[in-house]
């Protein structure tokens, strides 16, 4: 057999990877790593979470390259002129690509939820915690003073609440809460 060497930088932004001690994989942790910022973009738009059809890879990749999306609420302040002029986006595709953008507004919290892309939440997971908590800002109060109600939601467990607790307490996070609710995405 050979001996695998795994890669010490990401190849998309060259930032060192990181391998997590509770985890077997390397990752990259840059914020602005454009790789991970068209896997979050991806997640965002699919049909579980958001459902915004006509938002494939290319395009995503598109925009990441033009710096024309640069986080999940900058697709909701996308301007037509912008989109028209990328490769597969014609008059048709880029209205039909905004009606779409725009009904993604109204889905339900917890596509929202599943969608922000947190770690070991899942479909099913989001769904059941919305039951519970009816906004991001309500998570997110049980999460710092009582995350042992959240525990009391069937399938959820330890990992979980750790795991919302730790991406609620990123300021980039909340960050991208104020963005999405100033965009009108209802939190």
């Amino acid at each position: 057999t050979k001996k695998l060497f795994l890669p010490q930088k990401c190849p998309a932004c060259e930032s060192k990877l990181v391998q997590d001690s509770s985890e077997a994989i390397v990752k990259c942790k840059n914020n602005h790593c454009p790789a991970i910022l068209c896997g979050i973009l991806r997640h965002w738009v699919s049909k579980g979470a958001m459902d915004i059809d006509g938002f494939g890879s290319k395009l995503i990749e598109q925009l990441v390259e033009r710096k024309l999306v640069t986080s999940i609420a900058s697709i909701y302040t996308l301007k037509k002129e912008n989109i028209q002029n990328l490769d597969r986006m014609g008059g048709k595709s880029t209205e039909k690509l905004f009606t779409a953008i725009t009904e993604s507004k109204k889905q339900p919290w917890f596509k929202q939820l599943y969608g922000l892309g947190i770690l070991h939440i899942g479909e099913a997971n989001a769904k059941a915690i919305s039951t519970v908590f009816q906004s991001a800002t309500e998570l997110n109060n049980a999460l710092n003073e009582s995350p042992e109600s959240i525990g009391e939601i069937y399938g959820v467990g330890h990992e979980m609440i750790h795991s919302m607790q730790k991406w609620f307490a990123d300021p980039n996070n909340k960050k991208l809460i104020a963005s999405l609710t100033e965009v009108g995405v209802p939190l």
